[in-house]
């Protein structure tokens, strides 16, 4: 579902950030109460504490939006794969949690997918080796977006008890966010029905099933092994965007592409220590 975002948010350049989110986050809002009233969930409710909450809201919310941005500021195959930096920092900064240590091909990793992001800015140009400093913003907002994901999967994971229910929660402030943000800054843009197709899409998948999907991972599975896995959807995201002609394909774009995949590849080895059936 996250494989498709890049080329989904593409697709919606001419409406504004805020009013994709209020729409978005709106559907996911109201898939998350048919949910949680089938399975009577909304009585777990009160048994989190403030922090996760601020942090869910803050994280996913803060997410979207600048992952949103990115693409309106820069092109969209480089906010794409900077954005997906977010599991390497995953692995990386895992090590400071609880119970875990530092390794040194944690460092290998980080350095090879900072130098595909090298690669990506300044080789991936038209105009040759340059920085095209009109895309700083873009970058920063990937960037940051990718960090937020990052803080968000972490505090999470080392909660634990987080339940399906609250992510109806963040997806109701999101909506009261976006569309207090919209009003105030924002003009309001009819959509194609194209745009309604990929919005309805969004908010179903990408904003509700996934992070319902992901949330359970996180809290079941093993979560390097889980941010070593999610290295292939950068794959998936940058054929999807050049089949569609979102993006050139590129020998810079191709090499920081795979250079992304093999740095999460060598955050999450030895392969002898991760144990599938956790």
């Amino acid at each position: 579902m996250w494989a498709v975002s890049a080329v989904l948010v593409a697709s919606l350049k001419g409406i504004p950030t805020y009013e994709i989110l209020a729409i978005v986050f709106f559907i996911g809002f109201v898939c998350s109460v048919l949910y949680n009233i089938k399975n009577n969930n909304w009585k777990n409710v009160a048994n989190h504490p403030f922090y996760i909450w601020v942090v869910g809201i803050i994280g996913i919310f803060g997410n979207e939006v600048l992952f949103i941005m990115s693409f309106k500021h820069s092109p969209t195959a480089h906010a794409d794969l900077i954005n997906f930096l977010w599991p390497i920092m995953v692995i990386l900064f895992s090590a400071l949690m609880p119970n875990e240590k530092f390794h040194f091909r944690y460092f290998i990793s980080s350095i090879i997918a900072f130098i595909a992001i090298y690669i990506l800015i300044f080789y991936d140009n038209p105009g040759g080796v340059v920085f095209e400093y009109r895309y700083i913003k873009g970058y920063i907002f990937a960037f940051s977006a990718a960090l937020f994901w990052t803080c968000y999967t972490l505090i999470s994971k080392s909660y634990g008890r987080l339940k399906p229910e609250m992510i109806g929660i963040y997806c109701g402030f999101g909506l009261i966010l976006s569309l207090c943000m919209h009003l105030y800054y924002e003009e309001t843009v009819t959509p194609s029905f194209g745009n309604v197709l990929a919005l309805i899409f969004m908010g179903i998948a990408t904003h509700c099933l996934a992070y319902f999907f992901w949330d359970y991972g996180i809290k079941k599975g093993n979560l390097k092994l889980l941010s070593i896995l999610s290295y292939f959807n950068p794959i998936i995201s940058i054929l999807i965007l050049i089949l569609l002609g979102f993006a050139k394909p590129s020998f810079a774009l191709c090499l920081a592409t795979v250079l992304i995949f093999i740095a999460g590849v060598i955050g999450g080895i030895p392969w002898g220590n991760i144990n599938f059936d956790e």
